[in-house]
């Protein structure tokens, strides 16, 4: 056998090595991944690898394992799902004959769920760990190792071809297996997104950014007018009603109130034509299934019917306002949530009567013979027909019409159907009528579109006249009908919106409307009223919407409602449209969205999204998430309007679909290929981005053109062209793809299908390599079923995984309670742009603004600067952190003012106590001497509370302390800490001798209202966890132990003092658990929080309706909440949901009474404060340099707005110390104080009475005039807010500016 040397040792043996390949992080540390899997024992070592030894691989790939969470987290995730790589450090030479098993082992100080090894030949089993004090074997994540079963026997015969399909297990989406492997992707490519430097700071911009109020156009329903709003971060948005336009509006309906995280949609509303009822549906978990609601819109109170089985359907009421048309799959079988694949079959009209049983609705249209009709349906605008709208696939319907206005109590059985279009070849959609002459847009012998009038009477179609002829350029996009005389059409004019208003009965042009670059995306109208309003929107705009009165001789639009995004500055920033050459030579329009002093020397970041599909258009339209890659990427969007889309009408659609579908591929490469060569980025800056079509788009391209891209996003892509019509609603797609049966279209489909063409690049020397890829879908997607992307990452894996070029990860992340995107909360938008970004930056290597040099350097001394320090920023800052303009660089700017607008929150600390070591007020010189010798004396403190003159603290039993539980005076005149006193006295502490009826290790500490000490007992192994509860105002008497059913593991506990009494809720390691206890009752709960796992538990404030309480989440560095009243009903099982993400794992927080969290973290030298009533913003509050201990950090709040906190290092003197700052606040269990509160608004501050917001900020008083008391606004002039915190004689929002 061959004798291996160490790469780092020079150790020379024949076993306990591994093969590997050196990388290096950026800042120089190793990390080792095994790119030998093919290799033996004894075999020769390949070309450009090292054997390394199991002691070096501990000693240098684990050093630093504490200090980085993140990377501890990619190296077990592959540990845990690939342990094949192991069988060269096994030692046995029994040939592929391992299997896993799975054991709790302690992982560091934690502990978790390891794989090892045994052979299955009877070898003696070796597990991962190569000795029992070493650490797991660290091989960093690397995409293309990772093994997926194949079956090679799934062969599919299409017209003479044999098309294997190996992966056709993973179209089952309920099987074990596919969950496992789903399971394996995302352990994998969650911390790959979540290791980007900036990610917190991007995630930080979206939530700034989101954070604005949008509206849609209003709506005219009776005498009532209705829109929906969104506050900025309400997962949905909220329906409103007002009396008149002006007037003031109240919330009619709240999605939000439906879910906890935001995963029920309102999607659709109809109102009846008196407007007294709404029929509404709703979604859950982005499934296109629906149910649909009825609500009385005078009451405010739903009927009691609910519509089931409803998908792809009109909500049409009779003109009765008895009841409303819709469409139903009935004979569904199985589940309707949206994680099905089966095909939906049979979709039938109904008509449901209000207050019936959906059981007695009656069927008035079906299509027995046809499958897979969708049916669309209509109520002229007289009442007196039913216009039928039937299509099979996503282009073409036929045309039907009944007769209904002679049917007095509504239909009651099948309707006779009048047939005016006989064949599938045209699209044809109602707008209006005139008696029997109805108006129907379509694009019968008019690709660019045209308005016809069809005669019911006489429907022949040598009997259609054209109302509006069709434009030889412009598309005709729709046109309703507004005030009963006029026709309000929108035209697409070189891909933006161009409206006009046209005489109904002559179809002339009345007016132009004047409009800029941008998109109409709606428009709201009655044709009963004068009212008209349209939205409009751009690359750099959101949405404005205008009000046109169609009554007046001369119309114009009238501004009616802008919102102005914050923080944002448009004129620095353009949009520019180009036409460049395809393929083919034909002309193609792209836009590019940069900053105006773009330079083109290629270096620039891009991102291109590109459809090019079913005749939809790609307008300009505003989005946060491409303006955040812009402004802070230093980037550039560009949006390419290839052919397949309606851009410039049916011809245009056609040009890139079915057999012409490579045309649009060849578009979006040419796209490519233009931005390189006009210097706009590189193609190793370069990322493609396309959702639905658009990932099949940006799969086929990275097939095809591997080099030509950075990085690839492919979102819910349609990536098996060969199955994709036996899944829901694939059958539809057969009009742009092509049928895979249809031998005519088969071989142009295997040619583009992304599965199928899954090859290593060739050329470049075999140093080409498929771009940074990330496929994202999501389990409850019933449009594009998720098996498409599991198969096609699968099939990339394999093909690349010995590739020895591709370095790239090829990754996918599957998002539960989602689904095609319809309906998704905005804390899911949120968090996946957070993720597109994330994989972008790391995966190319960017560095952002907000991470450039200087905010780098910064960033790591921020933490230590004092309250006083943030005025003389200005004077100390570096000349990197300015702009070329003379002004301060973004990053810098917005860290400078976060000091400034933080002031509620940052404080001056003082020190109280400062020692190297501490003592015990020893009961006897024995205790003394006895505890001395038997223990290794080194308390450090877990927790705190104070009371009074008291401070309590919990010491940490790890070092055998000989108590617990501890009280010291706040009041020493002395700068020594004082001597510990054990509380409430040495008898009833028991630290290591296991007596039960004393207190074993106090974790959690607070005080309530009343003056009662509440103490979390973690227990001992052999006994249970308590709770204590001393009366500190009767003696510390003891008054009452609660014994929970188990022992260890409690940490953090909050208190809520309710109607009901006290509940105090309790953080529980390592367990998925909240604990529950009611005082009242003397009883306590477990609630069950699934795949979450607790270190450190908040509570918001007394004041206010609905108490949240916040949970730090363990192994992670998010922040969750979940409603109190939640974990009092007793509930089971809840899902705390995410609103944050802090940059580090807290370990304990404080919140206060005005809503701000105060957080340390594992491992970090620095303290954070978050204001919980604004968007999750992390603020530097207090740090010290060199700082080096687990938990080093406690805090305190007394009623007497002091904050006390507790420094501890286990090598830096003073060791130990105590430091109090005045913030002005109380703990969360009091009241606010009348003081004025930044948290009102940004202009207005809390005056006299916390909910009065009279004075603006920086003020209070009755009359406004008093200075607001933050810390330190004894100085400056307070003439503006900021000025609170100016040294004395210093004004200005940068301190600077002397006072005259």
């Amino acid at each position: 056998m061959d004798e291996f040397v160490c790469f780092y040792c020079d150790k020379i043996g024949q076993d306990s090595f591994l093969t590997v390949s050196r990388l290096s992080l950026a800042d120089g540390s190793p990390i080792w991944t095994n790119r030998l899997l093919r290799e033996t024992p004894g075999k020769a070592p390949v070309v450009n690898c090292d054997f390394v030894c199991l002691d070096c691989i501990e000693e240098h790939c684990f050093k630093r394992r504490k200090e980085d969470q993140i990377r501890r987290t990619e190296i077990y995730a592959y540990l845990q799902h690939n342990y094949t790589f192991l069988e060269r450090a096994i030692g046995c030479n029994c040939p592929k004959k391992y299997e896993q098993l799975v054991e709790e082992r302690l992982f560091g100080d934690k502990y978790q769920k390891l794989p090892k090894l045994a052979c299955t030949n009877g070898c003696i089993p070796v597990s991962v760990r190569a000795s029992s004090s070493a650490h797991v074997i660290p091989l960093l994540f690397s995409p293309h190792l990772l093994w997926t079963t194949r079956d090679e026997s799934v062969v599919d015969d299409f017209h003479g071809t044999k098309v294997a399909d190996p992966y056709r297990w993973l179209e089952d989406p309920d099987s074990p297996e596919c969950k496992e492997f789903v399971e394996k992707q995302n352990a994998i490519t969650q911390p790959y997104l979540e290791n980007f430097n900036a990610r917190q700071h991007i995630k930080s911009r979206l939530t700034q950014l989101t954070n604005f109020p949008r509206y849609s156009c209003p709506a005219r329903h009776g005498d009532r007018y209705y829109f929906y709003k969104n506050s900025g971060l309400q997962n949905q948005s909220v329906l409103y009603v007002q009396d008149d336009l002006f007037g003031e509006a109240s919330e009619f309906f709240n999605p939000n109130e439906l879910s906890e995280d935001g995963t029920v949609a309102l999607t659709r509303t109809k109102f009846s034509e008196d407007g007294k009822t709404m029929c509404y549906s709703l979604s859950k978990s982005g499934s296109d299934w629906n149910t649909v609601h009825f609500r009385d819109t005078e009451t405010g109170r739903d009927y009691p019917e609910v519509l089931e089985k409803v998908k792809f359907s009109p909500m049409v009421w009779s003109h009765d306002n008895k009841g409303i048309f819709y469409a139903m799959y009935p004979e569904q079988q199985g589940k309707a949530d949206g994680s099905e694949t089966e095909s939906t079959m049979y979709q039938k009209l109904y008509y449901h009567r209000l207050n019936t049983r959906q059981s007695e609705d009656v069927l008035v249209v079906e299509f027995p013979d046809e499958p897979r009709y969708r049916i669309g349906a209509r109520v002229s605008h007289c009442g007196n027909y039913l216009i039928v709208l039937p299509n099979k696939e996503c282009k073409d319907n036929l045309v039907f019409f009944a007769e209904i206005g002679s049917l007095p109590d509504g239909p009651q059985g099948l309707l006779p159907l009048t047939q005016i279009v006989h064949k599938l070849d045209s699209d044809y959609e109602y707008v209006t009528n005139l008696g029997s002459k109805c108006i129907f847009w379509t694009n019968k012998d008019a690709p660019n579109y045209r308005l016809v009038i069809i005669d019911l009477e006489n429907p022949s179609v040598d009997q259609w006249k054209t109302l509006v002829a069709e434009h030889p350029k412009d598309v005709l996009e729709w046109a309703v009908l507004s005030n009963k005389d006029k026709l309000f059409v929108c035209y697409i004019h070189d891909v933006t919106s161009l409206l006009q208003i046209r005489d109904l009965a002559t179809g002339n042009l009345i007016t132009q409307l004047p409009l800029e670059l941008g998109n109409v995306s709606s428009v709201s109208e009655n044709r009963k009223y004068p009212e008209l309003f349209f939205d409009f929107s751009s690359f750099l705009t959101p949405r404005v919407i205008y009000m046109c009165d169609m009554s007046k001789p001369i119309i114009e639009p009238v501004l009616y409602r802008k919102v102005e995004l914050k923080d944002f500055d448009a004129s620095s920033f353009m949009t520019e449209q180009v036409f460049f050459s395809s393929k083919d030579g034909t002309k193609v329009p792209m836009f590019i969205m940069r900053k105006k002093d773009l330079k083109k020397d290629g270096s620039r970041p891009c991102l291109m999204y590109g459809y090019g599909g079913f005749n939809t258009s790609l307008l300009p339209v505003f989005s946060v998430m491409r303006l955040v890659f812009v402004q802070h990427f230093d980037g550039v969007f560009v949006c390419a309007n290839i052919r397949g889309g309606g851009e410039y009408g049916e011809s245009w659609h056609n040009a890139g679909r079915l057999l012409n579908k490579q045309n649009g591929l060849d578009d979006f490469q040419a796209a490519a290929e233009y931005l390189i060569s006009e210097g706009y980025t590189s193609s190793g800056r370069l990322t493609i981005q396309g959702g639905s079509n658009g990932g099949l788009l940006v799969a086929a391209c990275i097939n095809q053109r591997p080099e030509l891209f950075g990085a690839a996003i492919a979102e819910v892509g349609v990536l098996d062209l060969l199955r994709f019509h036996k899944f829901t609603v694939g059958f539809a797609w057969v009009s742009d793809y092509g049928d895979p049966d249809d031998p005519e279209h088969f071989p142009n489909l295997l040619a583009i299908s992304p599965l199928h063409n899954v090859k290593v690049p060739s050329g470049g020397d075999g140093s080409r390599q498929y771009p940074a890829t990330l496929l994202l879908t999501a389990d409850h997607d019933d449009r594009v079923v998720p098996l498409h992307s599991l198969k096609f990452v699968a099939q990339l894996q394999h093909t690349l995984r010995d590739h020895p070029a591709q370095t790239n990860p090829l990754l996918i992340k599957v998002e539960t309670k989602a689904g095609h995107g319809g309906g998704k909360p905005t804390a899911k938008w949120i968090e996946e742009h957070t993720d597109v970004l994330s994989f972008i930056g790391r995966s190319l290597n960017i560095q952002i603004s907000s991470a450039n040099s200087c905010s780098q350097t910064l960033r790591n001394q921020v933490c230590n600067l004092s309250l006083s320090t943030w005025t003389l920023l200005s004077l100390a800052i570096p000349p990197v952190c300015w702009n070329e303009t003379g002004s301060m660089a973004p990053f810098f700017l917005s860290i400078f003012l976060l000091g400034l607008s933080s002031l509620a929150t940052a404080a001056t600390f003082t020190p109280v106590y400062e020692s190297n070591e501490l003592e015990f007020d020893w009961p006897s010189e024995e205790v003394k001497t006895k505890a001395l010798q038997e223990n290794t004396f080194n308390p450090w403190p877990v927790s705190s509370a104070v009371y009074g003159s008291r401070l309590f603290l919990s010491l940490s039993n790890n070092e055998k302390v000989p108590v617990t539980l501890v009280s010291i005076p706040t009041n020493s005149v002395s700068t020594t800490y004082p001597k510990l006193a054990p509380f409430p006295s040495w008898d009833l502490n028991s630290v290591g001798l296991r007596d039960c009826n004393k207190i074993q290790f106090a974790v959690g500490l607070e005080v309530d209202a009343n003056g009662r000490l509440w103490v979390v007992d973690e227990g001992t192994d052999s006994c249970n966890a308590k709770l204590w509860i001393f009366n500190l105002e009767k003696n510390d008497s003891l008054e009452l132990v609660h014994q929970f059913s188990f022992p260890y593991l409690l940490h953090d506990l909050v208190l809520d003092e309710t109607p009901d009494g006290y509940f105090a809720y309790i953080s529980r390691f390592y367990r998925e658990q909240i604990v529950v206890f009611s005082l009242k009752a003397n009883q306590s709960w477990i609630v069950e929080t699934p795949d979450m796992q607790w270190t450190t538990i908040a509570l918001s404030p007394k004041k206010g309706p609905t108490r949240q309480v916040y949970l730090g989440k363990q192994y992670d560095y998010e922040l969750h909440t979940i409603s109190a009243a939640l974990l009092r009903n007793r509930t089971e099982t809840a899902t705390p949901k995410s609103i944050g993400t802090w940059t580090a794992e807290p370990y304990r927080m404080l919140m206060d009474n005005r809503g701000t969290i105060y957080t340390a973290f594992e491992s970090k030298n620095y303290t954070s404060s978050l204001n919980t009533s604004q968007p999750f913003q992390e603020q530097p509050f207090h740090g010290f340099a060199d700082l080096d201990f687990t938990w080093p950090f406690t805090f305190a709040l007394d009623q007497n707005e002091t904050l006390w906190m507790t420094v501890h290092d286990k090598n830096i003197k003073p060791k130990y110390r105590l430091l109090k700052a005045s913030v002005g606040v109380k703990s969360y269990i009091f009241e606010a104080s009348p003081l004025c509160s930044e948290t009102c608004s940004q202009e207005h501050g809390v005056c006299l009475e916390v909910d009065d917001c009279r004075c603006k900020v920086g003020w209070k008083g009755e009359n406004c005039d008093v200075c607001h008391p933050y810390p330190g606004c004894v100085n400056g002039t307070c003439d503006k807010p900021w000025e609170c915190n100016c040294l004395p004689g210093f004004r200005g929002k940068l301190c600077n500016l002397k006072n005259e």
